[in-house]
């Protein structure tokens, strides 16, 4: 991009999307800086620079950058924006203040920090922050492309494809550039939350997510790995009957298989079923009424859950079918398990647009879900 003083700014990504290179000319100068990421802890960081830069992260929080040969702290409010900055000294060397929608309106200092509003990267020439999918314009409170996603009817400002994070950028924010996220203020803050609703619910499973979250766990399977095939009843006939609806000519029907069959649903509209077997990692915690992702404080990145690769996702798959949700439920029949219900309305702002390659009716909910109705199956 052109900027009014003339200089030139223009950025190269890798095939992931990543920033990888960052090249500005004013007049004959030109400066060229190549980025180093690390992608396995969440969201990607640049993590080092080749001019010698380099940035250490806690929990997707950054702490320090190390710039022009010194190493200063990065100081955050509860909003993760960086408010100052120390030396190694603890010494003051710089200050930032940022209005909600993200513009720098003051500063002190002339460290370049290239970190700033909701610790993402800003770009000090162009004044526009860096948020993966696509890059944020402050003054605008825009972006700068269209949301990849076609937003949630159920949330109108969502329909707004440039607007960022719903219009409410204090309670809102949205680090992939394709969808708000809701816990978002600091990392302790998120994890009280989760461990109020959980140690609520059963300190068991407290315990079992944190492990996962800290990577002591073996990966997930989740629905998106079961192969899907016809479906059944449990006379062998389908179990849904498209022409008279869900439970056959009578009602009576019980979907699944003779040692583990379901009811069929009292109320179909607006409804969400998620199947979990009992070989399910995380099927003692929907036993008790709980959906968990694979990682609550992960990725929501909708095609690599959809293909499979959960055990880093924020995201937990549900569908619109009752019999898929069977199907999950007795892993393609061969055992036994519960399906988690709830209502689309309750959801409606963490509701993601699944790609569906698996033709599964799919919908994708970011988070825990809690307080969930059991459908137990048996015989």
């Amino acid at each position: 991009m052109t900027l009014p003083t003339g200089e030139t700014v223009n950025f190269a990504y890798d095939v992931d999307g990543n920033l990888t290179t960052r090249t500005e000319t004013t007049g004959a100068s030109t400066d060229s800086v190549d980025y180093l990421y690390d992608t396995h802890t969440g969201l990607p960081h640049a993590v080092s620079a080749s001019d010698g830069t380099w940035w250490l992260y806690l929990d997707g929080h950054p702490i320090a950058q190390h710039v022009n040969g010194q190493t200063y702290y990065l100081h955050s409010d509860i909003h993760d924006d960086i408010r100052l900055t120390t030396d190694t000294t603890g010494t003051v060397t710089d200050t930032f203040t940022w209005t909600t929608d993200g513009e720098l309106v003051s500063r002190t200092g002339t460290t370049d920090i290239s970190v700033g509003y909701r610790g993402e990267t800003y770009d000090p020439t162009t004044n526009l922050i860096w948020l993966r999918a696509r890059w944020y314009d402050p003054a605008s409170a825009r972006f700068l492309t269209a949301d990849p996603w076609m937003g949630n009817p159920a949330t109108p400002t969502s329909l707004n494809r440039y607007l960022y994070a719903n219009a409410d950028p204090v309670n809102l924010h949205d680090p992939t550039g394709a969808s708000v996220d809701q816990a978002s203020m600091t990392s302790q803050v998120s994890a009280m939350v989760v461990a109020s609703v959980l140690f609520a619910i059963d300190a068991y499973s407290f315990i079992r997510l944190l492990n996962q979250i800290r990577n002591d766990q073996e990966d997930t399977t989740d629905c998106t790995d079961i192969d899907l095939r016809e479906d059944h009843g449990i006379d062998g006939s389908p179990g849904l009957d498209p022409n008279s609806g869900r439970g056959g000519d009578d009602g009576n029907r019980r979907f699944g298989t003779p040692s583990c069959s379901f009811p069929p649903p009292r109320d179909e509209e607006n409804k969400l079923w998620r199947g979990v077997a009992d070989t399910h990692f995380w099927y003692p915690e929907a036993s008790a009424g709980l959906a968990v992702p694979g990682d609550v404080f992960g990725a929501t990145n909708v095609i690599a859950h959809n293909q499979g690769v959960t055990q880093n996702s924020a995201l937990t798959s549900w569908t619109t079918d009752y019999e898929t949700a069977v199907q999950f439920a007795t892993d393609n029949y061969t055992t036994c398990g519960v399906i988690l219900e709830i209502d689309a309305d309750d959801v409606a702002d963490r509701i993601w647009q699944s790609p569906d390659l698996h033709s599964e009716s799919e919908v994708l909910v970011e988070g825990i879900v809690a307080n969930v109705k059991v459908i137990v199956g048996g015989a």
